[in-house]
């Protein structure tokens, strides 16, 4: 809150009547600026999230040469997002991975009557990379176990992401595997991390841990299917919105990774549309860099 606000308040019962309203008035005087936190991008895509300690003036992303890059980085866009903690810079060119960059901000408001100013600051660049990547999934590697993947994050307390894009022009058949990591096995709980299609649609699958998306596999057309676990929550997307969301504990599991296996139930149903742009990371992305991951990849 960056003003004097007047918040009310009441309790509602489980036939939705009210009980009595309480009212306090905060008289709210913002001189605290605020600070960039952080500066993210991903591997050969363009856009580079900037997160703030606080909403910003939509200002911000009306003159780019409030954000400079060391080595120079050319800007072609600015947007906020609608909660207007972040700002997505897209430059010309993705940048290199593993080379360092750093990004000086200055100009930037808060939300507050009296604007606060960012003081001039300068942060890191950190561009995130998968540890596996795999362009397209032609017939031929349908059935694929790569093993010993390195950084594969597979201990119970990891943190990662699990991308795809998948296109299929036939309804696929209810527990069908479409691609992930770890065993791709129905034994140990907590075991198997994986992007299946079920009765009620696209959901993420370990044993016993599953998080339901309740959205169908669309047909004739491509879909991203993500999933990122930061060690506690399981999130689950489809064309970067949250179709899902659990809290699991994750366990130990084996260092490989299955490209359209055979499910692990009865060891007869197989996906057999397209997938491309199957990535795995060691970091759970925010949605704001999933979102990015749309446009990370040229599709067929």
């Amino acid at each position: 809150i960056a003003a004097p606000t007047t918040i009310k308040t009441a309790v509602f019962d489980a036939a939705g009547r009210p009980g009595p309203i309480a009212s306090a008035k905060l008289d709210i005087n913002d001189t605290t600026p605020p600070t960039a936190t952080s500066a993210s991008g991903l591997f050969q895509s363009p856009n580079i999230i900037v997160a703030f300690s606080e909403p910003v003036d939509p200002s911000a992303v009306e003159a780019a040469a409030r954000f400079t890059f060391e080595p120079p980085l050319a800007i072609e866009s600015t947007q906020i997002a609608p909660d207007g903690r972040s700002i997505m810079l897209t430059v010309t060119g993705a940048p290199a991975p593993g080379k360092s960059y750093r990004l000086n901000v200055s100009g930037v408001k808060d939300r507050a009557p009296t604007g606060n100013t960012i003081k001039a600051t300068a942060i890191d660049v950190k561009i995130a990379a998968p540890v596996f990547t795999l362009a397209e999934v032609t017939s031929d590697k349908r059935g694929t176990v790569i093993r010993d993947v390195k950084g594969l994050p597979v201990k119970a307390g990891d943190s990662w992401t699990l991308n795809m894009f998948a296109r299929t022009d036939r309804q696929v058949p209810n527990r069908t595997v479409l691609a992930g990591f770890g065993k791709c096995e129905d034994k140990t709980d907590g075991t198997a991390r994986y992007i299946v299609k079920f009765a009620n649609g696209v959901q993420f699958w370990s044993r016993n841990r599953d998080v339901e998306g309740r959205r169908p596999l669309d047909l004739g057309k491509w879909q991203m299917l993500t999933a990122s676990y930061d060690g506690k929550t399981l999130r689950l997307y489809k064309d970067g919105e949250q179709i899902g969301e659990r809290t699991v504990a994750l366990a130990d599991d084996l260092n490989e990774i299955h490209i359209a296996p055979k499910d692990p139930w009865e060891q007869r149903r197989q996906f057999e549309g397209d997938l491309v742009g199957f990535t795995v990371w060691d970091v759970a992305l925010s949605e704001d860099a999933i979102r990015s991951l749309k446009t990370s990849v040229k599709l067929p």
